[in-house]
């Protein structure tokens, strides 16, 4: 039988779990990997909940916060902390994988008290250069993600506020 390819991607709480390669590997390495996922403590506020995408937690974190909100909880003070506390806002917020520039655009807009003319005009350079630091991945043009350690994180920071 021929070795398929499996991806898979879990996350429960604020923790999460990625995988992709050979079937035979995950097959050997995943049952380890998914223990410790399950074992993990969930955050106080997160529910788990199942959905047609799979099993949904990091976005339940605080659902009631809207981009300002998260803005105001990592202390936004330049033009790349809000690029970020847009991606964040997508990502741990809104429980998405990966987003699109328009869509960081929109939630910089949104960012009233905390968007100027200088730091909408500079959020191309912004993202760049946090795709240069490794504080965000560049899944392909215009499609930004961050790792799963970065949203248990956020998610914490947020949390706690």
């Amino acid at each position: 039988m021929e070795n398929q390819q499996v991806k898979v991607e879990l996350t429960v709480g604020t923790s999460s779990l990625s995988f992709a390669g050979a079937e035979d590997l995950f097959r050997e390495a995943f049952p380890d990997l998914l223990e410790k996922v399950l074992s993990a403590p969930v955050a106080r506020g997160v529910s788990i909940s199942p959905t047609e995408n799979g099993i949904k937690g990091v976005g339940d974190t605080r659902p009631d916060l809207d981009i300002v909100g998260v803005c105001q909880a990592l202390n936004v003070d330049s033009g790349p902390t809000l690029v970020m506390a847009a991606c964040v806002k997508l990502s741990v917020i809104d429980g998405k994988r990966s987003f699109s520039y328009n869509e960081l655009r929109h939630e910089v807009n949104g960012a009233h008290g905390y968007v100027t003319d200088s730091r909408k005009k500079n959020m191309k350079q912004n993202l760049q250069s946090l795709v240069r630091k490794h504080e965000l991945n560049q899944e392909k043009k215009d499609t930004y993600a961050l790792s799963g350690e970065q949203r248990a994180e956020y998610g914490r920071r947020i949390n706690h506020r």
